[in-house]
């Protein structure tokens, strides 16, 4: 496993900030666009979790380099998109020897919620609603997953954005970051957004478009997720059929020595 000496600076944003800020329609993004260390927090925010425990990013492609300033390869992937996004052949980061996991996290949706989806006829808020409804057919494996993987943990779907955004979100609440903090990383995708779009269509380009309603990381979508987790975010996921034990590990992953006296 490689750590390059290149260190991100903490709660500056994707670690790939250049190649997105210089892609053009004729230039192809190289590398993980929306890529960033979930517990790497500004503010006082930062001494309640480790960073290099937990990533978060678009979907890796065959050929990308080694981004600047995170250890690298993870050891563990979770991949929360459907097996038609995933194709055919094996995930990418296995050729690194990580240990990739696979979690469809919107298979759970509702029908009526997938439809719609499939419409255009669905926000934000609605979409994390759904996936949040529907958690219990996936929250148990992302917490297994996050209390024992051989780390680093990236966490990806597609854009890192939605499912990403989440799941993310879910586990840092689990770890009782405040939630000014885990919305602080939920908008910091808007700032790639444009680079990010512009990977997403050239690695696929003959996918339909995404809706424009749909392709923005606004506060409210993430809001709605951290209302419904509520003040006891480990008690939300218990009740949804989390382990306890599963919780407890995750936390002692992810929290400083210093947090636990």
């Amino acid at each position: 496993m490689t750590t390059t000496s290149n260190r991100h600076d903490p709660g500056t944003g994707p670690t790939n900030a250049h190649s997105a800020a210089t892609a053009t329609a004729d230039d192809p993004v190289e590398g993980l666009v929306n890529l960033r260390d979930a517990g790497a927090l500004k503010g006082a925010a930062a001494r309640l979790v480790r960073s290099g425990v937990l990533y978060r990013s678009d979907a890796p492609l065959p050929g990308d380099p080694t981004p600047h300033g995170l250890e690298w390869p993870p050891g563990t992937v979770l991949d929360l998109r459907d097996p038609r996004e995933r194709g055919e052949g094996p995930h990418p980061s296995k050729a690194s020897g990580t240990h990739v996991e696979q979690l469809p996290m919107a298979g759970s949706l509702a029908p009526d919620t997938v439809a719609r989806l499939h419409a255009a006829q669905v926000t934000l808020p609605e979409l994390y609603d759904g996936l949040l409804d529907a958690a219990s057919d996936w929250l148990p494996t992302l917490l297994r997953v996050a209390a024992h993987h051989r780390g680093p943990l990236l966490v990806h779907c597609a854009a890192g954005k939605d499912r990403t955004g989440v799941a993310v979100a879910v586990l840092l609440a689990v770890a009782a970051v405040p939630q000014d903090a885990i919305t602080a990383d939920y908008l910091t995708t808007n700032d790639v957004l444009p680079a990010l779009e512009h990977r997403m269509r050239t690695a696929h380009p003959h996918r339909p478009d995404v809706p424009a309603h749909l392709l923005d990381a606004p506060r409210e979508a993430i809001g709605t997720v951290l209302d419904r987790l509520g003040p006891d975010p480990a008690g939300w996921c218990h009740a949804r059929g989390v382990d306890p034990g599963h919780i407890v590990r995750w936390q002692r992953r992810i929290w400083p020595e210093h947090h636990w006296w």
